[in-house]
């Protein structure tokens, strides 16, 4: 199960930039409903969302709300520190592979969304994923 958390979050993520306000808010729901499902997974004592998971409501009305690019992008960068902080680092790698497909997204502002998604999940563990980078690279070229 905890396998295809990065997985799903890879492909939800990039809807949360789409270019339509409800289907940006509906990608949030969903990242931050998955993320406390896996939560309550790990620790079924906990039912409160830990307070990574509530931040995802915040962002979700930045991102809802017509906002420059940039403010949006900014969203973006927290979302993927958020979301980052409640994975454990060897989940990273499968879901920056994964979430390059969003970078081909159809949707022009949910391929953007992806680029900034994955540079922020890099910038966000950098120093952790330091050992990782070739073989995430080797796959990115394959």
């Amino acid at each position: 199960t905890t396998r295809l958390v990065p997985l799903l979050l890879a492909r939800l993520l990039p809807r949360c930039s789409d270019s339509r306000p409800a289907i940006r808010g509906l990608g949030v729901e969903c990242a931050q409903t998955l993320l406390h499902v896996a939560q309550l997974c790990a620790n079924p004592q906990n039912s409160e969302p830990a307070a990574e998971i509530e931040m995802l409501g915040v962002h979700q009305a930045l991102l809802g709300s017509p906002h420059t690019g940039k403010q949006r992008q900014s969203a973006l960068g927290e979302i993927a520190s958020s979301v980052s902080s409640r994975l454990e680092v060897a989940q990273i790698p499968d879901l920056l592979l994964t979430l390059l497909a969003g970078i081909n997204d159809p949707d022009w502002e949910a391929a953007v969304g992806a680029t900034v998604l994955w540079q922020g999940f890099i910038h966000s563990r950098a120093l952790e994923l330091v050992h990782s980078v070739k073989d995430i690279v080797s796959e990115v070229l394959e």
